[in-house]
């Protein structure tokens, strides 16, 4: 790897962990599309795991009224207060109607989850987000690649889509 590849690697790197430690510092994280019947859901993963970490996560699904003791809430027009961050895992079909629901309701930081395959990323939305640079967003990738106790999958992907820079900016 070549000295200017591994400066800009990391240089892309640190500015997609200070996005993530922004991300991160919102007081409510609301995960978008939980499931009621699969577990293993990615969604459900990430809700599970960040409210181990310690976070305050509000799940969001219009065809649940209940995920786990939560309530659960239809849409994030429809959440009891404001929320700063907003984690998407929903079909790409849908993310840009979304993502358009948190800019309106002022959500300051938006994450597109990107596991194995496309996740929920959409192009529309990615360019909806240009107009909108006041809004910390992270187009792919998993948070808990990123949270405190992360597991060893998650750290080697991390690792290895750091060595290629193939991480989101």
């Amino acid at each position: 790897m070549s000295d200017l590849h591994s400066f800009l690697v990391e240089m892309s790197y640190a500015s997609l962990k200070s996005k993530v430690d922004q991300f991160f510092q919102s007081p409510y994280i609301v995960v978008i599309d939980v499931s009621g019947s699969d577990p293993s859901a990615a969604a459900n993963i990430n809700f599970d795991k960040l409210t181990k970490e310690g976070f305050h996560v509000i799940p969001v699904n219009p065809r649940l009224k209940t995920f786990h003791v939560h309530t659960c809430y239809p849409s994030v027009e429809q959440l009891p207060h404001p929320v700063g961050a907003a984690l998407i895992f929903t079909s790409p079909k849908v993310t840009e109607e979304v993502v358009s629901q948190c800019i309106r309701v002022g959500v300051a930081n938006i994450w597109i989850h990107q596991g194995v395959g496309q996740g929920s990323k959409n192009k529309t939305a990615t360019q909806l987000m240009t107009d909108h640079p006041e809004v910390n967003f992270i187009d792919g990738a998993c948070p808990m690649m990123f949270v405190n106790h992360a597991d060893w999958i998650h750290k080697g992907v991390k690792t290895v889509m750091k060595w290629t820079g193939s991480l989101p900016a």
